[in-house]
This record gives structure tokens, C-alpha cells and sequence, in this order.
């Protein structure tokens, strides 16, 4: 059976559930850029913790502590919004 739906897609796509490959690789292209994102806003936290415990026991200068854990709640935000997109 040869519906004509297949006639409008463009040259050498292919329908998968519905969805031709090219919007199904474009999908799946933005999702690797949300988990490079994501990983990186997880090694971020990971430096800004251990700098933030460093700083809690040397009290040089009590604003850097403020700063890190300002620092540590902008990133736990940006990550939650990074897991909700996807």
C-alpha cells in the first residue's frame, strides 16, 4: 500500500514511528549536549564542595565561604533545570 504522505519526504529519510530520522537525530544531538552539560555542572559542584570545605577550615576570608556556597546553590539550580529539559 502506497500512501502519499511517503511522496513529500525529502530524499533518502526514512519515517520511524512517525518522525523521520533527520528530527530523530536532532533530538538525539541535543540530548548528548544536555549530558555533556549536565556532566559538566556535576564536576563543577564537585570542585566548588571541596573548595567550600577548605575554606570552612581555613577561615582566611570569611566571604569566599559565602561566595562558594552562592556558587554551589547557582549550580544545583542550573542542574535541576539541565534534568527537567530532558
Amino acid at each position: 500500500m502506497h500512501h502519499e504522505a511517503d511522496d513529500s519526504r525529502p530524499a533518502g529519510s526514512k519515517v520511524v514511528a512517525g518522525q523521520s530520522v533527520r528530527k530523530i537525530g536532532i533530538f538525539m544531538s541535543q540530548n548528548k549536549k544536555q549530558k555533556k552539560q549536565l556532566d559538566v555542572e556535576r564536576k563543577k559542584l564537585a570542585q566548588l564542595q571541596l573548595k567550600l570545605a577548605g575554606a570552612k577550615q581555613q577561615l582566611d576570608d570569611p566571604d569566599e565561604v559565602t561566595r562558594l556556597e552562592q556558587e554551589i546553590a547557582a549550580t544545583n539550580s542550573r542542574l535541576e533545570k539541565l534534568k527537567h529539559a530532558e
